[in-house]
């Protein structure tokens, strides 16, 4: 789909996209009011139709979250939800199988960013995040990098054998997706694949996983990432084999400074 001040782009065969947010239009603000209560809670605790799952309830509570965070930790939670916003915006065969919010706490979501599945051949794909601001690096230099920071955490995920990453994993699509979905009980079995008694994980490499890398990059759009940079990086990350399937979603916006003031103020709003 278009939206109104975001420039789009794909490679030929989709594998790598990029988004580059030239302005925090109408249209994108009205996309954030529409899909926040999904993206926070899950698609399946929105569309139950409760009044602690509806727009203002959530908008109040994000902010509630975020206001408080350190500068680091906000550029990442702006960056998420951008993710979430638009990641399905761009495809809509695309459905979340994690909730943005942590369920346990007010702190921000522990183990992976986003669970996704694929409604078209019911495949998983598992998201890492990372936003930053570009520093002394030039864009080319600070996206590549931003990339190689998702996989190398992703990595460390993947093959951890803490227990807890998985659970909670599970614990999401339980959230997410409502019980009569046969994409549900797909997802916790190959989940709970990885568990093995109570407390060990079973030892498996990232080679058996689908994933969604996305590098956010907070800086001026005037100059904007070059697509051929991203596909050339996704072209070395094939190559190394590290993932069974690896996807790459670049987003590119000025600051968060607007899409921060516009939050803020639904926020007030909804609690006049």
């Amino acid at each position: 789909m278009a939206v109104k001040d975001i420039r789009h782009e794909s490679s030929d065969d989709s594998s790598v996209s990029l988004c580059i947010i030239d302005d925090l239009s109408d249209e994108l603000k009205g996309i954030i009011k529409l899909e926040l209560s999904k993206v926070c809670h899950g698609p399946a605790k929105a569309e139950e139709g409760r009044k602690s799952y509806a727009y203002e309830p959530t908008i109040r509570e994000f902010v509630k979250r975020y206001k408080d965070k350190s500068p680091t930790t906000k550029l990442g939670m702006i960056g998420e939800l951008l993710c979430h916003i638009l990641l399905f915006s761009f495809n809509n065969e695309l459905k979340a199988a994690s909730p943005f919010f942590n369920m346990e706490e007010g702190s921000i979501k522990k183990g992976f960013d986003l669970m996704i599945i694929n409604s078209t051949d019911n495949s998983f794909w598992i998201t890492e995040v990372k936003s930053g601001e570009l520093g002394e690096k030039d864009k080319q230099q600070k996206i590549r990098g931003l990339i190689d920071l998702a996989k190398s955490d992703l990595i460390e995920r993947l093959t951890s054998k803490n227990a807890t990453i998985w659970y909670s994993a599970i614990n999401n699509i339980d959230i997410s997706l409502s019980g009569n979905m046969p994409e549900k009980k797909i997802l916790k079995d190959l989940l709970e694949e990885f568990i093995e008694g109570k407390d060990e994980i079973v030892t498996k490499d990232s080679k058996s996983m689908n994933v969604f890398l996305v590098p956010i990059l907070f800086e001026n759009t005037l100059n904007s990432i070059d697509l051929q940079t991203i596909k050339d990086k996704h072209s070395k990350l094939i190559s190394a084999g590290d993932f069974s399937r690896c996807l790459i979603f670049a987003i590119q916006k000025s600051t968060i400074i607007k899409v921060e003031k516009f939050l803020i103020e639904e926020a007030e709003g909804a609690s006049k």
